[in-house]
């Protein structure tokens, strides 16, 4: 277990099973990391090994040397999905036996696996050891202002998928005629439902979201967020070749610069990937229901082996063992090469020993880096899941440990986020700049550090968030 300092990296809820297998799939790829959980009533936070932080030395120089090793994953998650998405979709409940259901399940993890352990785990490494170059490089060249400067240059050069659903939807609403509207809302429906989803039960978008999207904005509104949508990209353009002509970086900033992009691109790409599969599964995990007796809550709370004994083999279920998993305090973590799961008391004992953080509440003004320009002032409204922005009102300052697609339907209450997780590959950074919201991201703690109601000022130029 830890024998070198635990770095905490991110805080989501999650189920067993995505712990579990996120842990074998950093662990087992071509730039093995160590990963570390702790999850308390389903809220998991994980952490990386420092050693290994430092290791990644060795994948950011793979990926220089080839060019298109970023651009080849994604290929590989491009048909992974397709394939994935084609079974499920042929799958039929009266036709099929246990066994193959219970393949379609393991397929399910297996993509699962690899999405952490060849997708998210590059994307996230590089995007933390090449900062740290970026930001080395930057204040070399003495470049003024950092934070805008690292933002402008590591926008991803492709539009995000939460982005293309929106512009994709004002399109085809200007585009309407007459009677041909719920048509085009069918259609859309069809293709994005999907966007909604993400790491646990997010509900997929419904055509009542999309009816109170339109009741919420005026045809000028419709057409104003449709030109900002359709013109993202040329204006982060437009800002990174302004600050290419100003400071002239030399060839290794850009590079690191390019390869951060991709990062970011590649990262934004699998999440969609990943939001697809989980939706298209919800019929198979409809029918293991049906044939199992649990709840898809209580099925994701085990592993593959523990499931095949209850489904197949017809074991008891240890009904016990899946509500600690599922409402109880356990650590996920590396024994040597396996995988270790500790409970109750033998988890406290971990965490004590090497994951408290002993942050300041005392202080009064924090510093991260801006994700997306602007100022705000409000007050704080910290959230840990989802489903707590029903009752967010407008003009508080979001302060979360990371945004995920099932907050997009909220966001247009928000005067600000500040989120405790950082990097060009968060999610909270690209949907603050496709939405214009003012954004700083990488204060570690910030969702204990700010309480709720407490009045601040965001200034989202310097990356500052100030308690008045």
């Amino acid at each position: 277990m830890a024998k070198h300092k635990l770095v905490l990296i991110g805080e989501r809820p999650l189920y067993f099973f995505q712990t579990y297998y996120a842990t074998i799939g950093w662990k087992r790829n071509k730039f093995p990391s160590d990963l570390v959980w702790l999850t308390r009533n389903s809220d998991s936070k994980f952490y990386y090994e420092e050693k290994d932080i430092t290791a990644q030395g060795r994948l950011w120089e793979y990926t220089l040397k080839h060019p298109d090793f970023l651009n080849s994953i994604k290929r590989n998650f491009e048909q992974k999905r397709n394939d994935l998405i084609a079974f499920f979709d042929g799958f039929s409940d009266r036709k099929t036996t246990d066994e193959d259901l219970f393949r379609a399940y393991k397929l399910y993890i297996e993509f699962y696996k690899n999405y952490q352990g060849e997708g998210n785990a590059y994307a996230r490494l590089i995007d933390r050891y090449g900062m740290q170059i970026l930001r080395h490089e930057l204040q070399k060249q003495k470049v003024n202002d950092i934070g805008s400067a690292i933002t402008a240059l590591t926008s991803s050069s492709e539009e995000s998928y939460l982005a293309k659903e929106e512009r994709t939807f004002w399109e085809g609403i200007l585009k309407a005629k007459k009677g041909g509207l719920a048509k085009f809302l069918r259609r859309h429906l069809h293709d994005y439902a999907w966007v909604g989803r993400s790491y646990m039960e997010e509900p997929a978008l419904t055509m009542s979201d999309f009816k109170k999207r339109l009741a919420r904005t005026t045809q000028a509104e419709q057409k104003n967020k449709l030109i900002h949508l359709a013109n993202i990209l040329k204006h982060n353009e437009h800002l990174r070749k302004q600050l290419l002509k100003k400071y002239k970086p030399n060839k290794k900033t850009t590079s690191c610069a390019n390869i951060l992009r991709e990062s970011a691109t590649l990262k934004d790409f699998i999440r969609g990937v990943l939001g697809e599969v989980y939706y298209h599964s919800d019929k198979i995990f409809d029918e293991l229901e049906k044939r199992s007796g649990l709840h898809r809550s209580q099925i994701k709370s085990l592993t593959v082996e523990e499931f095949k004994d209850i489904f197949l083999n017809k074991k008891k279920v240890n009904l016990k063992l899946i509500e600690k998993r599922l409402r109880g305090d356990y650590v996920v973590c590396l024994s040597g090469s396996t995988i270790k799961v500790l409970y109750g008391k033998e988890a406290k004992k971990f965490e004590n020993q090497f994951l408290i953080n002993r942050s300041s509440s005392k202080l009064k003004k924090f510093t991260g880096r801006p994700a997306s320009s602007g100022t705000a002032t409000g007050r704080v409204r910290v959230i840990y899941k989802w489903d707590e922005m029903k009752s967010f009102k407008k003009g508080e300052v979001l302060v979360v440990n990371n945004t995920n697609p099932a907050f997009a339907s909220y966001l247009h209450r928000v005067a600000a986020i500040v989120a405790a997780e950082g990097g060009v590959t968060v999610h909270a950074a690209i949907v603050s700049r496709e939405m214009k919201i003012p954004c700083v991201i990488g204060i570690k703690d910030v969702t204990r550090l700010l309480k709720n109601g407490d009045l601040v000022h965001v200034d989202a130029n310097k990356g500052t968030i100030k308690k008045l």
